[in-house]
Formats: C-alpha cells, structure tokens, sequence
C-alpha cells in the first residue's frame, strides 16, 4: 500500500516535503535576537545585531545600514 492510498484509507492529510519546509520557515525560529545597537562610523551609521542560535548557541552578528525590507521566502535565513 503506497503512503497516499494509506493516507486516503485512513482519512488523514498528506504533504509534501516542500510544503513542509514552507511551513517550517514561516512558523519556526532558529535564531533569536540577544542585542540590538547603534554604530556610528565614518562610513556612516549601522545597526549592529547580536543573535543566537535555539539549536546549538551559536552567536553571530550582523551589521546593517538602511532599512531591511522583507524578501520572498527563499530559505529559513531569510525569515530573520
């Protein structure tokens, strides 16, 4: 019996794996934001973000000038 005739015998949803990773992307985090500050340089001022990763506590940073503007979703990073 094939998963899909499986599903149908049993009256349950079936997805696919991409639908999944859609899902997943848009309602899960893996990141959080630990800090966030101003940095003036003479290239102009930044924002500076601090963030840690739910999985393992891997800390990264990120420096960012101007607006950040959503993107259509291509992968978990960015959902950010």
């Amino acid at each position: 019996m094939s998963v899909l005739q499986f599903a149908k015998t049993h009256n349950l949803l079936c997805i696919t794996i991409d639908e999944l990773i859609e899902y997943r992307a848009r309602n899960e985090r893996l990141v959080e934001v630990v800090a966030e500050e101003r940095l003036p340089t003479e290239n102009g001022e930044f924002t500076v973000k601090s963030f840690k990763s739910v999985l393992d506590g891997t800390e990264h940073l990120a420096l960012i000038m101007g607006e950040v503007r959503a993107l259509p979703l291509c992968c978990p990073v960015c959902m950010l």
